[in-house]
């Protein structure tokens, strides 16, 4: 849940960053802070041949279009500012410490779910006829769904996710 909110409070702020850098009538007011000599010094990667060809992404701040070895175009994103406020080096004590313990109890959550029928294992057994390693199937497939599902629903809430941007 935490990555779909911070997922919808980026798109929410590339849309207005993208309105506000359209409305401006002159390109060279809208463009980003960093020079042709910043973005240059990054290494081995070179500005791409036609400044215009990224046009209006690029005017957002903190979105560059580069050049590869292969002489193939890509955006390099990066943090708008040093006070970007998406950015996790920005967030105060208090958000680190909460996302942390969200962290650590989804970690025990699923730790407590997956052994919590082990106490009864026997009786459970005994009251239903069956032998322990049967009624330890249930903690079996759930841990393999538990795997699987949180496997599958990653690849499909990326599936959908790009396909929207």
């Amino acid at each position: 849940m935490a990555f779909f909110l911070q997922y919808r409070a980026l798109q929410r702020h590339v849309k207005e960053e993208l309105q506000r850098v359209t409305e401006v009538s002159d390109p060279l007011t809208a463009r980003t802070a960093r020079s042709p000599d910043e973005a240059h010094g990054l290494g081995d990667a070179a500005l791409p041949k036609e400044l215009g060809k990224g046009e209006p992404f690029t005017r957002i701040p903190g979105i560059t279009l580069r050049e590869d070895g292969n002489n193939e175009l890509y955006y390099q994103v990066d943090w708008s500012g040093p006070d970007d406020q998406h950015n996790p080096k920005q967030f105060s004590t208090l958000h680190r410490i909460g996302a942390t313990l969200l962290v650590c109890l989804v970690a025990f959550v699923a730790t407590l779910a997956s052994s919590i029928d082990s106490a009864v294992l026997t009786r459970a057994s005994a009251e239903f006829g069956v032998s322990e390693v049967a009624e330890s199937l249930a903690t079996a497939l759930f841990l393999v769904g538990f795997g699987f599902g949180a496997l599958l629903l990653r690849y499909d809430l990326n599936d959908r996710i790009a396909s929207k941007l």
